[in-house]
């Protein structure tokens, strides 16, 4: 048996499941999402240079929601839009189409990442039925007996959880493209 150290290159120790709300309510996540991208004002990412802002910020909630609940495809986000009570709330009176949720993603990738991993942040001391949801996590996170993450390889492995959540929703639009 192997033990993972620093300087071991390892697969990521995260483990999210594809909906968060196998960990959270959706009445949370919902919440989560809304106060985080709420809070930031639109400071790292300018979400009020298009002179749009509450549009902007309401597609950021919208595709947050959507990735972090497993709704990668622009065209089942833009169906979610008319069919699922949520997504349609999440719209605040934006109704995005498939070609303003690709040219969002395109546009703000940097900031649909930093929400994301800002709700994986608050999901997953979730994952332990030990933590109470509204306790803060531990500093490191026994992952097995072997290691722990810290929270630089934790911030990690959400970034890369969510590159790879939005590179799913990109290839889910190709393929649809090219069906």
């Amino acid at each position: 048996m192997q033990i993972l150290t620093e300087t071991t290159r390892r697969p990521l120790a995260v483990a999210l499941p594809a909906d968060l709300s196998e960990w959270a309510s959706q009445r949370d996540l919902v919440t989560w999402t809304t106060d985080w991208v709420k809070a930031m004002d639109g400071v790292s990412f300018d979400l009020d240079s298009m002179g749009k802002p509450d549009a902007l910020r309401a597609m950021l909630i919208l595709l947050t929601y959507c990735y972090a609940t497993g709704k990668y495809a622009t065209h089942e986000i833009e169906e979610g839009v008319y069919k699922d009570e949520i997504i349609r709330w999440l719209c605040f009176d934006v109704y995005p189409d498939l070609d303003d949720v690709r040219y969002f993603r395109g546009e703000y990738r940097d900031a649909i990442k930093a929400s994301l991993v800002a709700v994986f942040k608050l999901v997953w001391p979730l994952r332990d039925e030990n933590v109470q949801a509204g306790e803060a996590p531990a500093r490191g996170r026994e992952i097995s007996p072997c290691f722990t993450l810290s929270d630089q390889e934790l911030d990690r492995d959400f970034a890369l959880e969510a590159k790879r959540r939005i590179a799913t929703a990109e290839a889910l639009d190709q393929a649809a493209a090219h069906s």
